[in-house]
């Protein structure tokens, strides 16, 4: 993996940035992968929305660590996940990537 992909990391907290940095040594041309943002995620009920097409893994991770970016910037607010199905394991791995900050009262 380039020195670029781990340290751009997209700046997170440093155990979601060491998480990032390992993703392409999981990843297949077998997986589908979705990035994902809710505003207020709750455990009961699907509340995720889509960012952008399920797409086939082709081997860019810097491509998806952009897409990545991009949903944060879009919704700062919102806590991102990414979302991987493994069709040749039919197995899947949901990561949260971003989980923005709370506000600190003034």
């Amino acid at each position: 993996m380039s020195h670029s992909v781990a340290s751009r990391a997209l700046d997170p907290r440093p155990a979601e940035a060491r998480m990032l940095a390992g993703l392409g040594a999981c990843l297949n041309p077998s997986c589908v992968v979705r990035i994902e943002h809710a505003a207020d995620p709750d455990p009961r009920r699907p509340c995720w929305s889509c960012w952008g097409e399920p797409r086939g893994y082709d081997g860019d991770l810097e491509g998806l660590l952009g897409a990545i970016d991009a949903c944060r910037a879009r919704h700062p607010g919102d806590q991102v996940r990414l979302r991987i199905d493994d069709l040749r394991w039919h197995s899947a791995l949901a990561l949260v990537v971003h989980r923005p900050r709370p506000l600190i009262p003034a």
